[in-house]
């Protein structure tokens, strides 16, 4: 039984005018942070209101107002805002060592990278497996796709067990609707054509295929194919989790033509679904879980809380073929980055985040799922796990709604036109999912 119930619209949330709610409101003023940013910041965003400050699961813009973050940087913010442990990693790392250089060794480089490991913990098929640092998800997305050229180059195909010609072996497979990040590889590697749109021509060395679905996987790949990544749950469609056995038929199938498995977990790792990585919670109960593992997971959002940082950790199998001058970072990985996320992991343990995560955002799922007001009229389905939950609007598009909810003091993500996500802090409470849900019945 969800913690959570919802409340009568009466309770919850006074009578609104519907137009209210279909339109998004009339901006304020601009202020002087709005009119410096478009006189000297490239215009890449469409942005809204002024953040200045915030505490906890709240923000608070330049005007007073107050807004419940159920955004959190788009699944950044796994603390919520100014969390004290945070601010103590910050300050104390800080007057110690911020910056040096990968070309030395340094004490909490090496305590996270074991951190991460053990939070991996892949069968022994896959060994222990390393952590390369860098900065972000598509910088840690791009190792990904240099480990699958790197053992194309080496590992013959399972059906000639002959080592291919340099260069033969490059392509991966990802799915169509995924999202990999927005450098030159990572909108190839994505599965969304508006991605790619006046970026013309398009590296070669990637395949789309439907995603979910083994038989177009099987059928794409070649003596060309060196990988498949895909996202266990796909954050950018709108919170689309594959299942069970379609990972366990993924696994067979890259042993079956020796091509390594490689997962994109930037958004759903972490502990968001309650688990470290979002294939963990998928596969959570099945009576061959134990058999599943990856070649590579690339990290980040969640990972620093709000700092920059990135991983990629990578199966005993392919973590060697990297030697010194094969990749390299100037930033990733420094003392201050890797203080930061220990201290975010620390948390996350110390107060039994993941556990709180699961039980507070299942809940609230199941409100809105139950719900017949909001699931007849609002949304017409419910997506996802714990602090990654996708809902799809009914007859409404995120551009009507994610300004009407910002309008009522909630902060949420649209995820294409259709579908909003609800993102909130790993260490949310239930008053505050309530409020969320009260919210939400603003849209009756």
């Amino acid at each position: 039984m969800p913690t959570l119930s919802p409340s009568p619209a009466s309770e919850s949330a006074p009578a609104a005018d519907a137009s209210s709610l279909t339109t998004a409101p009339t901006p304020p003023a601009t202020s002087s942070v709005i009119a410096t940013y478009e006189q000297y910041v490239v215009p890449s965003y469409a942005r809204s209101i002024v953040l200045v400050r915030g505490k906890g699961s709240y923000a608070w813009d330049e005007n007073g107002k107050r807004y419940l973050d159920f955004g959190g940087g788009i699944a950044v913010s796994s603390l919520g805002h100014a969390h004290p442990a945070m601010v103590k990693a910050l300050t104390e790392q800080a007057q110690t060592l911020i910056h040096v250089s990968n070309l030395y060794y340094h004490p909490w480089q090496g305590k996270l990278a074991e951190k991460l490991v053990k939070n991996v913990a892949a069968p022994a098929a896959a060994g222990a497996g390393k952590v390369f640092f860098c900065n972000s998800g598509a910088e840690a997305n791009e190792m990904l796709y240099k480990a699958a050229r790197k053992f194309g180059n080496t590992q013959p195909l399972a059906e000639t067990g002959t080592p291919p010609a340099t260069g033969t072996r490059f392509e991966v497979i990802t799915a169509n609707n995924s999202f990999h990040g927005r450098t030159v590889a990572g909108i190839a590697a994505t599965g969304q054509d508006k991605i790619k749109k006046g970026f013309e021509p398009i590296i070669d060395g990637f395949r789309h295929v439907p995603f979910h679905d083994l038989a177009a996987i099987e059928a794409a790949i070649s003596d060309k194919t060196a990988a498949v990544l895909i996202e266990s749950i796909q954050g950018e469609s709108g919170i689309h989790p594959v299942s069970a056995d379609y990972l366990l038929g993924l696994r067979d199938l890259c042993n079956k033509h020796n091509i390594l498995l490689v997962m994109d977990a930037v958004q759903c790792g972490m502990f968001r679904t309650g688990c470290f990585l979002g294939y963990h919670r998928i596969l959570e109960g099945h009576p061959r879980a134990s058999e599943f593992y990856a070649d590579g997971i690339s990290m980040a959002k969640s990972l620093g809380g709000g700092f920059p940082i990135g991983a990629v950790w990578l199966s005993d199998r392919i973590a060697n073929l990297f030697q010194p001058g094969t990749h390299g970072t100037t930033y990733g990985g420094t003392p201050l980055a890797c203080a930061v996320a220990l201290a975010v992991m620390d948390t996350i343990e110390s107060e039994g985040l993941a556990a709180s995560i699961r039980r507070i955002g299942d809940g609230l799922k199941a409100c809105i799922l139950n719900d017949r007001d909001l699931m007849g009229n609002v949304f017409s389905e419910v997506r996802g796990f714990g602090g990654l939950l996708g809902l799809e609007l009914k007859n409404r598009t995120t551009a009507q709604v994610v300004p009407a909810l910002r309008e009522k003091g909630l902060l949420v993500i649209p995820s294409g036109e259709t579908a909003i996500r609800l993102l909130p802090p790993l260490n949310i409470n239930e008053r505050e999912a309530q409020e969320a849900l009260g919210i939400l019945r603003f849209l009756l």
